[in-house]
């Protein structure tokens, strides 16, 4: 005998044999055979259940002995034994009277598994049991020893010395009683109903009848599982219920379909004990007990239903239908109200709504670029048990422009010349990159609107300029941004300016005479519009080292005469210069022309498209020299002779206080200017007075007005009689007279050409009061050349020559000749003044 190979002990007399035995290790019992068939239980009606030992293979034992041999001794008999376990749980070794196994190279099958009932009494109050969960080695001992008897039949006090101890005799009467605890157990409802407590659905309470028995049973996330005999509770996991305890289940308001437990059977069931027959025959069998479960499989039914609903928004872009996140809303519900913002797929959910109650839903938020639904609130009846779905579709921001065109000299819709109205313009609305979305034509308002445009940066660009017109450069940038959730349209308008085709012409001004040329400045120019009679004057200069240069510069389109409007003296002007147009519509072209107006002759001609003007580039009329050549001039000369009186021609004193009329003989001799010219003349008379304070004051007090001179004779006399009241002034006043002459230019334009007596040194002119001198006989009017009419702008005086006044007859002739010296003196000094 190898005693390190003995595993299992063996139970022996003690006044037969006595044999120690050694606990080593482990032993495995051979596979069973495939084609026998064993029994493994019975059914509740007695029934065996068999299966083959192919299925029995997982049965194939390992034994283990843990600690060292157990020994009792009991009515003088030593019985030994050892704690076994097969796979973990505890082992018993019958038929002691036989020889233990523990050869490893011995052969076993898996022996006959068979029902007894006994066995189950034995084991259901001995060691291991739940009566005696932790026994001692002895109880293990006294465990065997009980099953190996009740097996043997040895189950009175007389068959077995052991059945003489306490704890042994007590299982055989449990064996011989059939004596063990009954485990049916079942659920006192199988079909539970629930109602509402609070917020949440509770089902009815629920008894597990029956003793000594369990069940487990498996919890959804959902679900909670309320021990009520113990408090605990469970959700989501596995909860244990014991017989006799009371328990209840609940879900959320929302659950909305059965809980049940499915087919569960208690955790004790019959037991089993395993029997494994030594083979060859003679040797200890190997018990181990099991339970199976006859009772019959047990369901829980809870009627959960949702008692709420769900209210699901979806929020979309009315134009192309996709989610729109971000969105906020309000859900007022139930006397609350939640915020709920959509999600990527722009949804976004409200549970547990009282079903059958209303909610109402309120836009509060959009994201940039929406705007707010013009039906932003929304109102449903939420369905217990249901989604109740809520669309709402929000339109995007657009922008919207409005371009307006203007002439950009009258920053108006009114053109700058009225035979070129600013019709027929085209412009283009432009994305930033320059693609083109929409063309216009303007209306007659000058105008082009776009609307609903995606908000981004735009610009307007004219592609057509109107007839006249040169295009406008200038992009005209447009950004049409968000502004915020309440503003549906972006409103951002602009402004073009069209300037009209422009023209230049230019020029050095040459003065020639018979010996040389040369270029003069400060030669005055005046470009008048024909249309308008606008003038634009310029006068020459030294511009870049070109000496007698003018240019008019930008001179709108239109029809100009340019003439020489202050020349040189001496020289005469340069002949006027027609600038004139046409535009022809059937091949929309302009063709200019520069012409001399007195001979005709064609300067220039230039012929160019709108389309080439409408580039902005100025029409170049061409660059000319303009030459003036020496003339001799005859001078305009204006001669003035007066004689002041009473009235009898020559009386130039009176007697204040006396009725007088004061006269002015006038006489105005010309020549030299041009046929039908008109002169006219006025006398003032000037009073002369001492004032308060000693100091002799002039004033004018009567003027005859301007008076034209119907005559064309080159000497004119008028007699002019004041109108002056004389009385009115201080006694003493003196008064004398003063003449001028003009040339009539128009109705209300007159020119000043002469003057005479301003400084009142005229003795002539003179009235004297209370002085009565002998009259003087009147001198004969000599002319007085004072000035010259402009010709070239300059104004010309010639002064008159005073003929000396006529001596009493008699005088002796050295006097005539004095004052004949006298004469031509002054009449040099004129010549020289002019």
């Amino acid at each position: 005998m190898k005693k390190k190979n003995l595993v299992l002990t063996s139970l022996v007399l003690a006044s037969t044999l006595f044999q120690t035995l050694v606990p080593l290790g482990k032993v495995v019992f051979a596979e069973e055979n495939e084609n026998e068939m064993y029994e493994v239980g019975k059914t509740e009606d007695g029934k065996v259940i068999l299966s083959s030992a192919k299925k029995l293979k997982n049965s194939r034992a390992v034994g283990n002995v843990q600690g060292d041999v157990i020994r009792i001794t009991i009515g003088g008999v030593l019985y030994e034994g050892a704690r076994i376990t097969i796979d973990g749980k505890p082992a018993f070794c019958i038929d002691h009277e036989l020889r233990a196994p523990w050869e490893t190279d011995t052969p076993y099958d898996g022996g006959n598994p068979y029902d007894d009932i006994g066995i189950k009494s034995i084991m259901s109050y001995g060691a291991f049991s739940s009566v005696n969960p932790n026994p001692t080695d002895e109880d293990v001992l006294l465990t065997e020893i009980a099953m190996n008897n009740w097996l043997k039949k040895k189950i009175t006090p007389e068959s077995s010395v052991a059945n003489s101890h306490p704890y042994v005799w007590a299982l055989i009467q449990k064996a011989i009683n059939s004596d063990y605890p009954r485990t049916e157990v079942k659920f006192s409802k199988n079909d539970v109903k629930s109602d509402i407590v609070g917020n949440e659905q509770v089902s009815e309470t629920v008894t597990l009848n029956g003793t000594n028995n369990q069940v487990t049973v498996n919890v959804p996330i959902d679900v909670t599982f309320t021990n009520l005999t113990t408090g605990k509770k469970v959700t989501n996991g596995k909860a244990t219920v014991k017989a006799g305890e009371k328990f209840q289940v609940k879900a959320p308001l929302n659950y909305n379909k059965k809980y049940t437990t499915g087919k569960v059977k208690p955790e004790k069931g019959e037991f089993i004990p395993i029997m494994f027959k030594p083979f060859p025959v003679g040797y200890q069998r190997l018990v181990q007990g099991s339970f199976s479960d006859p009772v019959p499989m047990m369901e829980l039914n809870v009627d959960f239903f949702a008692r709420t609903g769900d209210v699901k928004i979806t929020k979309l872009d009315e134009g192309t239908g996709e989610p729109v996140p971000h969105t906020e809303f309000d859900v007022e519900h139930d006397g609350k109200v939640e915020k709920v913002k959509t999600d990527a797929k722009g949804e976004g959910t409200v549970k547990g709504i009282t079903g059958d109650s209303k909610a109402k839903v309120t836009e509060t938020f959009v994201p940039a670029p929406y705007v707010k639904a013009k039906n932003n609130t929304k109102e449903v009846t939420v369905k217990a048990g249901q989604v109740t779905p809520v669309e709402f579709r929000n339109e995007r921001a657009t922008g919207k422009s409005t371009l307006t065109k203007v002439d950009k000299t009258t920053e108006t819709d009114k053109p700058l010349n009225s035979n070129y109205p600013m019709t027929g313009a085209k412009y283009g609305w432009f994305k930033e990159d320059g693609k083109l979305v929409k063309e216009f034509t303007l209306d007659k308002n000058q105008t082009a609107t776009i609307e609903g445009q995606p908000l981004a940066t735009y610009y307007w660009k004219e592609t057509v300029a109107p007839i006249g017109y040169a295009l406008d450069p200038e992009k005209h940038v447009v950004e049409l941004t968000y502004k915020d959730q309440d503003t549906p349209v972006v409103i951002k308008d602009s402004q073009s300016k069209d300037d009209a085709i422009r023209m230049d012409i230019d020029w050095q001004k040459l003065i020639q005479n018979k010996t040389n040329e040369m270029f003069k400045n400060g030669v005055e120019f005046t470009a008048t519009n024909q249309r308008t009679k606008e003038e634009i004057v310029k006068t020459t200069a030294t511009v870049d080292g070109k000496k007698g240069y003018l240019k008019f510069a930008d001179l709108a389109i239109d029809d100009y005469l340019i003439t020489e409007t202050k020349g040189v003296e001496g020289y005469d002007p340069v002949d006027p210069i027609l600038i004139k147009h046409v535009y022809d519509k059937e091949t929309r072209s302009f063709t200019f022309t520069v012409t001399d107006q007195k001979s005709g002759n064609i300067l220039n001609q230039e012929t160019f498209t709108q389309e080439e003007l409408s580039k902005g580039e100025n029409v170049d009329l061409g660059t000319y020299t303009l030459k003036d050549k020496a003339v001799v001039n005859e001078e305009s000369i204006v001669g003035i002779s007066t004689q002041a009186h009473t009235g009898d021609g020559k009386t130039q004193t009176f007697t204040w206080g006396e009725n007088v009329k004061f006269y002015d003989d006038v006489t105005i001799t010309h020549k030299n200017f041009p046929e039908n010219t008109i002169l006219a003349y006025e006398t003032i008379q000037v009073a002369v007075y001492t004032d308060n304070e000693g100091k002799e004051t002039e004033k004018d007090v009567w003027t005859s007005g301007k008076v034209d001179l119907k005559e064309t004779d080159e000497k004119i006399t008028e007699r002019v009689l004041s109108e002056y009241d004389y009385k009115k002034d201080p006694k003493g006043t003196r008064y004398y007279f003063k003449e001028l002459v003009y040339v009539k230019k128009s109705e209300k334009e007159y020119e000043k050409v002469a003057e005479h007596n301003f400084d009142g040194k005229e003795k002539t002119q003179d009235i004297t009061p209370d002085v009565k001198e002998t009259p003087k006989a009147p001198d004969t009017p000599k002319e007085t050349p004072k000035g010259s009419l402009p010709y070239t702008g300059e104004e010309m005086m010639r002064g008159a020559t005073v003929v000396g006044v006529l001596l009493i007859a008699g005088v002796a002739g050295a006097m005539f000749l004095k004052r004949k010296k006298s004469n031509e003196e002054t009449e040099k000094t004129t010549e020289e003044n002019d």
